[in-house]
């Protein structure tokens, strides 16, 4: 018994009259062999039924005086999963995303990417159960569960998330000799009322991480106190502060 030239084993046949009376029974062993012993010749139609694939019925004709007849049943994996990916913001399509198609036990089924209209089509499949995971540049990927069963199609939209786009804030606070001066109390703020708070380490250094890009105001705690008005970018941004205890002012340095 084979689907896609490849063995299948645990298959269940039944061989059945044409009054539908069942003679015999067997199961195909790891190498999708078989053996059914008839009690007669004539008409018989043959069953085989598999958890993974859609079942056949083959009508064979046993003739007297036959010892023996081979016949290897073939499944035919017709399960297709039709679908598209898309912005989940504004619903546009997604050219060229990855999508991954695996079995319940994490092995690859099949790998492709979207067209041009964020479209995909997957079939030959068995009817199974299976772990579709789509992901594009600059969005978090989206898996989902689906099942390949009677109704052999399945269509499904897949939404993806934009990531929000992260950055983060380090540097060294230090006083007007260029010592590092710690436990300075800085708040970082975007303007929006919320705040973050770090406290400088014995090194003076400090840091911010996951900042979502965009303008920030930097408060260092001293006398007198310090501002810096900052823009975070995607990557690792530097800002060192030097606290001035004299009357002239702080000085800062990116």
């Amino acid at each position: 018994m084979w689907a896609e030239d490849v063995p299948v084993s645990e298959a269940a046949l039944t061989l059945v009259t044409h009054d539908g009376r069942e003679v015999a029974r067997a199961t195909a062993d790891g190498d999708g062999a078989y053996a059914l012993r008839a009690p007669g010749d004539g008409p018989y139609i043959l069953i085989a039924r598999s958890r993974s694939h859609r079942s056949t019925a083959t009508p064979l004709a046993l003739t007297a005086g036959a010892s023996a007849i081979e016949h290897t049943v073939t499944f035919q994996d017709e399960g297709v999963v039709v679908g598209i990916a898309q912005d989940e913001a504004d619903g546009m399509p997604l050219k060229g995303a990855s999508v991954i198609l695996t079995d319940v036990n994490g092995r690859l089924v099949r790998s492709l990417s979207t067209d041009e209209d964020g479209s995909f089509v997957i079939d030959g499949l068995a009817y199974s159960p299976y772990v579709l995971v789509v992901h594009h540049d600059g969005y978090r990927p989206a898996a989902l569960d689906i099942q390949i069963g009677e109704a052999r199609q399945m269509t499904v939209t897949v939404e993806l998330a934009s990531h929000t786009r992260l950055g983060s804030l380090s540097g060294v606070v230090s006083d007007s000799e260029r010592t590092p001066v710690h436990d300075v109390r800085l708040t970082l703020t975007d303007g929006s009322g919320t705040g973050l708070t770090a406290t400088t380490k014995e090194d003076g250094s400090f840091r911010f991480a996951d900042l979502p890009v965009g303008s920030y105001i930097l408060i260092t705690a001293g006398h007198p106190p310090t501002v810096s008005r900052l823009t975070i970018s995607e990557a690792v941004n530097q800002h060192n502060i030097h606290l001035d205890r004299r009357e002239d002012a702080p000085s800062h340095e990116s």
